[in-house]
């Protein structure tokens, strides 16, 4: 036994002009084709154990990948509701170990109290000892 694409089988040569369609004018042509097809076509097996594993590991990551994008998209909405526009502030992509600024940011100002209950001053000069403590660049005109 051998798997087979049934496209193959259907574009493979058909010797009568009329298009008839039975049961044995199909399995007439399927046999002409594995006679033709004798020394390409593959015996079929069971997957091995190798390739399932690398399928079940895809469905895991696939599922894992959904689940991330889902609760970033869930927290990039919320963080628009407490810093209404802030999205645009963070344009960094994430560094080598994973980190994104704008999530840090979201951990530690959490609510928007964290931020307006400092004067500007005080705000900045926090900010910025914040992004030299997680080694990010700090931009003054952001703060």
């Amino acid at each position: 036994m051998s798997p087979v694409n049934p496209k193959l089988i259907k574009d493979f040569r058909t010797p009568s002009l009329r298009k008839v369609k039975s049961d044995k004018t199909d399995a007439l042509k399927i046999a002409r084709y594995a006679l033709d097809s004798w020394p390409e076509l593959k015996q079929y097996g069971p997957m091995n154990e190798i390739r399932n594993q690398l399928k079940t590991m895809n469905r895991q990551f696939d599922f894992y990948m959904k689940h991330k994008t889902a609760m970033k998209n869930n927290l990039i909405g919320i963080l628009d509701q407490t810093y209404p526009g802030a999205n645009a502030y963070f344009a960094s992509p994430a560094r080598n170990d994973g980190h994104q600024k704008w999530v840090d940011f979201a951990t530690t100002y959490w609510h928007v109290d964290c931020v307006r209950q400092k004067t500007l001053p005080a705000f900045i000069d926090h900010y910025q000892n914040w992004c030299q403590r997680k080694k990010y660049n700090f931009n003054p005109t952001k703060a």
